[in-house]
């Protein structure tokens, strides 16, 4: 049990001390959806989609709701959260990809080397590590949530913003 606190006392410190550099260090201007908003990093973005934006932000609450269940033993907070980033990840494909009336399609979007093929993979690879987390979670075994945990967090969401955020 031990070494489970010292990962969780870990975590909390690594996401406590990215937190307070991302807020400290920021330089970000937020405008309307195709304004450009600078970046101490990059410089320019153009053609932002800033729907997409919103959406990521809602499943960065709902991880970061995860990480919050992980360190408390709320397996139950867990579960919801979890099922809240797979219904919005769906969502997410149906508004980009399906629903052109609401949004414009990212497929469309010059500003975008995403398609939906690519996109729809990355949404069951999302739904398949929630699974598999709602699994860690009914188990209550700590070291099986943690596993679970990073697993969404490497092979959905790092993959995905490693190819798509260059």
């Amino acid at each position: 049990m031990g070494r489970v606190t010292t990962v969780k006392m870990g975590l909390v410190s690594f996401f406590g001390i990215v937190g307070m550099l991302n807020f400290a260090i920021s330089n970000h201007t937020f405008g309307s959806e195709g304004q450009i908003i600078t970046h101490e990093q990059t410089g320019k973005h153009e053609g932002v989609n800033l729907p997409v934006k919103t959406f990521t932000r809602d499943l960065e609450r709902a991880v970061n709701n995860i990480l919050e269940g992980i360190l408390k033993d709320d397996f139950n907070y867990i579960k919801q959260e979890a099922d809240h980033i797979s219904e919005k990840s769906k969502s997410m494909f149906i508004s980009f990809f399906e629903n052109s009336n609401r949004f414009r399609k990212v497929e469309e979007n010059p500003a975008r080397d995403i398609q939906k093929k690519d996109f729809a993979n990355y949404v069951d690879e999302i739904n398949k590590q929630v699974a598999s987390l709602k699994k860690a979670a009914d188990s209550q075994d700590s070291d099986q949530l943690l596993s679970a945990f990073t697993g969404l967090l490497k092979n959905a969401c790092i993959n995905c913003h490693t190819k798509y955020r260059k």
